[in-house]
Formats: structure tokens, sequence, C-alpha cells
């Protein structure tokens, strides 16, 4: 008896059925319940008293029981405590509704502040960052020479640094398809740009570079040390493994043919018909 009575107040939500009229199933309760209810029922003060179990049920529920004295009061007082039950099952599952709702929102809000965040970061980086290499371009586009002895990624390092003139050791070897991608590069970074190259560090080049260069020309000089140095068997960039060159062009335009040997470029009129063809 007492698990009819606990199924009817506690899983009553999943009835099929309100109790709008007296079925015999419910009747059959009431009657159940009536006889054991008046037979274990006790008095206290001309007042009849639930037994134990009865009340420990009902309070688990938070509900009150009337107790009946016939079969019309049972089916009614069945009824409201069916329909409390459903009341507060009701509550407390929507109250758990609102609840995960509620939490989800809370971790989608942080979510988005942090993607916003992040993102702010970003564009604020990304900002900076271009107005430094853009500062950088143009004092490297008002200089008509560059004195470059490294590998393209260094060379970017170098550019977001400072100087008008970049110096620095030539790392390995310096062979025309190195040669390729440093003025795909320089090509990119100036638009467009006519782009010579040296590599042994001798008065006249440079002296006559200097007056000869066009205004969109780039003249990039590699030293490796005058003529005595480059000649001497001991010299690093022929000894050191990580300095040595395989390939030393003189002065060269770059996409052309053209080039001047290093006999040549002791005679600056050699030079500046280099200079002047172009």
């Amino acid at each position: 008896m007492t698990e009819h009575l606990r199924y009817l107040t506690t899983n009553t939500e999943d009835s099929s059925y309100l109790f709008s009229s007296y079925s015999p199933s419910i009747i059959m309760q009431c009657e159940k319940l009536l006889s054991l209810v008046l037979n274990k029922t006790t008095n206290l003060n001309e007042k009849q008293i639930l037994p134990i179990y009865f009340r420990q049920l009902l309070a688990k529920q938070n509900l009150t029981f009337r107790l009946p004295k016939t079969i019309p009061e049972c089916t009614m007082e069945l009824t409201r405590l069916a329909n409390s039950t459903h009341e507060i099952n009701t509550t407390i599952k929507t109250n758990g509704q609102n609840y995960i709702i509620q939490e989800h929102s809370r971790s989608l809000i942080i979510f988005i502040i942090l993607i916003a965040f992040v993102s702010l970061i970003s564009v604020i980086g990304n900002l900076c960052l271009a107005k430094v290499l853009y500062s950088k371009r143009y004092r490297l586009i008002q200089t008509d020479r560059i004195v470059l002895c490294l590998a393209i990624s260094e060379l970017c390092l170098v550019l977001i640094d400072t100087p008008t003139e970049i110096y620095r050791f030539l790392s390995f070897s310096f062979t025309q398809e190195w040669l390729c991608r440093f003025h795909t590069f320089f090509e990119a970074l100036f638009s467009s740009c006519i782009i010579f190259y040296h590599l042994l560090a001798e008065k006249p080049v440079e002296e006559t570079v200097k007056s000869s260069l066009p205004s969109n020309g780039i003249f990039i000089e590699c030293s490796v040390g005058d003529r005595p140095s480059w000649k001497d068997p001991n010299c690093p960039f022929r000894t050191d493994s990580k300095l040595r060159l395989t390939n030393i062009p003189t002065l060269m335009e770059w996409g052309t043919t053209k080039r001047l040997t290093e006999s040549q470029l002791l005679d600056t009129e050699m030079i500046k018909i280099l200079f002047e063809e172009d």
C-alpha cells in the first residue's frame, strides 16, 4: 500500500489522465487506503493522526494529507495531492532548465569576449607592424646604397630595425639561385626597380655607382674585401664553410647578361656605360 501512495504522490505527472471522475481503479485504491489508514491511525486529543511512515512520505514532498472518511473524500484528496505534486515537479524542472540556460549564456558571453579581445590585439599588432614597415620602406626608397650580406629572412628583420644602410655578413654561398630569390623580394618591396650586384669592395665601383645609379635603381654591395684580400687563398670567403662563395659576379644587372669582369671594374667608363645603356 505504501508503494501505491508513493506512486500517486511522486509520479502522477506521468499519468495519462487527471482525476476528474471516479474510475474503478481510483475507487479501489481509496478502499484500500481507507482500510489501511483507519486500521493504523491513532487518536491524539480526539484527533486522528496518520501513521509515521505516511507522514514521512508526505513530508518528503512537502505535502499535507487530510484524513478522508469516505470514498469521495478520498478521491478528492488524492486529486489534490496529485495536482500539488505535479506543480512541484514542474517548478523544479523549470528552475533546472533556467539554471542550465543561464550557465550556457554565461559561457557563451565569456567566449565571445575572449574572441573579441584576441581579435582586437591582433588588429592593433598588424596596424603597428604595417606602420613600421611603411616607415622603413619609405626611408629605404630614399637610399641609393644598401650594403647587404645575408639571407632574405634576416634582411626582413633588419628592415624593421633602423639604419638607412644595412651591414651584415654573408652567411652562405652567393649563387644565382639566391640572387633570383633576393631580386624577387626587392622587386615586390620597391614595385619596379633596377638592381645591380657587386661583391668586391673596390672604390671606383662605389664612387661611380653613386653618381650613375638611376633614380629607380638599387645598388647592393656585398663586400668580401678588396682585390688582394679576395685573391688570398686563406680568405675566409674561400675557406670557411659558412662564408664560402661559389659564384662571384663582379658587377651585373639582374635580368640581363650584362656584367663586368674584375679587370673592367677598374675602368669607370665601363661602369658608366653599363648604367647608361639602361
